[in-house]
């Protein structure tokens, strides 16, 4: 059973134009990108095993400049050619409802402490920072460490990293892997080892009324919710979502206009217990009488939308349909 999922950073949810940041930081120190470039290489080591501080760096190789400038300017040029992938963290922050979902990167000290106190690493429960515990991926003792601290098994978690090194590491000591490519590359494989799962649906609305669908799937309980369902292997999306719309109203794909797509959000499935991401499309349908093919969800109804937030019994459909109402 897995019980853990380890993120990496850089290239993952963190990406940086190293080539344009080393180039500003040449010109700022007065010296070529190659030239710094081969400098950072020789101590990649020992900055990310905390032996070597940034600023010691700059006092030994470039004493013209005060170190602390140097480093503050270097720390500017990292914010200024980062970019934090906010998807990736609400993927986090999904799976998160079910599993501990940690981070562990490969940095030096004075990067980590930035993007620790920028926040970067807030929705992770526990963040590992190779210069503080002194250990590097793909380092075997490294790997061995944190599953010592998280007291977790090998086979009880999965890394998740984009460095070929790293995921070779981690299968050699019984680790579960998948080499980051992509979000929906990232998905995809979490969805086929049943780690998550993928739904589709939306909210379709006529006038100032809005459809919503009984579902029985986890009898006895009945959940009141929007139109939605399974996303099938090789389906597309918003195929998906007519499908599941048609099973569970009656309606046909001539009875709506699609409008947009109104992103996803993330919850546990009533059924397996997984993390579940709900992909929603906003539809325009003709007022017809709803009538559903699928008996684990038997009834639809159309309901006014002042009153569909008190009308709908899973949070976060609640909280989905409250980040849009204003806007339908």
């Amino acid at each position: 059973m897995l019980k853990l999922i380890i993120f990496d950073a850089g290239k993952v949810f963190v990406h940086t134009d190293w080539e344009k940041m080393t180039q500003d930081l040449a010109e700022y120190l007065g010296t070529s990108k190659r030239n710094l470039d081969g400098l950072f290489k020789r101590h990649t080591i020992e900055f990310q095993t905390g032996k070597m501080k940034q600023i010691d760096f700059y006092a030994r190789y470039f004493p013209r400049h005060s170190p602390k400038k140097a480093l503050q300017k270097d720390l500017e040029n990292y914010s200024k050619h980062s970019r934090l992938d906010n998807k990736i963290i609400e993927l986090v922050e999904g799976l998160h409802a079910k599993y501990r979902v940690i981070c562990f990167t490969n940095t030096e000290q004075e990067i980590g402490r930035h993007l620790e106190k920028k926040g970067v690493f807030n929705s992770f429960d526990k963040t590992y920072y190779s210069d503080r515990i002194g250990l590097k991926k793909p380092d075997k003792e490294a790997f061995l460490h944190i599953l010592k601290m998280e007291k977790v098994e090998s086979h009880e978690t999965l890394i998740i990293d984009d460095d070929k090194r790293n995921i070779i590491a981690a299968k050699r000591l019984g680790l579960k892997t998948i080499q980051f490519q992509n979000l929906e590359h990232l998905k995809m494989e979490l969805i086929r080892m049943k780690i998550m799962e993928h739904s589709a649906g939306g909210i379709i609305v006529n006038g100032d009324k809005v459809l919503l669908s009984v579902s029985m799937k986890k009898k006895p309980f009945k959940a009141i919710t929007f139109p939605k369902g399974h996303v099938d292997a090789d389906e597309e999306v918003l195929e998906a979502a007519y499908r599941e719309i048609h099973e569970e109203t009656g309606l046909e794909m001539s009875d709506m206009a699609l409008i947009k797509d109104l992103g996803s959000y993330y919850r546990l499935d009533g059924v397996s217990g997984n993390p579940k991401e709900i992909s929603m499309f906003l539809f325009v349908a003709r007022n017809i009488n709803p009538k559903p093919l699928d008996k684990e969800n038997p009834s639809a109804f159309w309901v006014k939308k002042k009153d569909v937030l008190k009308t709908l019994t899973i949070k976060e459909d609640k909280e989905f349909w409250s980040k849009w109402q204003s806007k339908l």
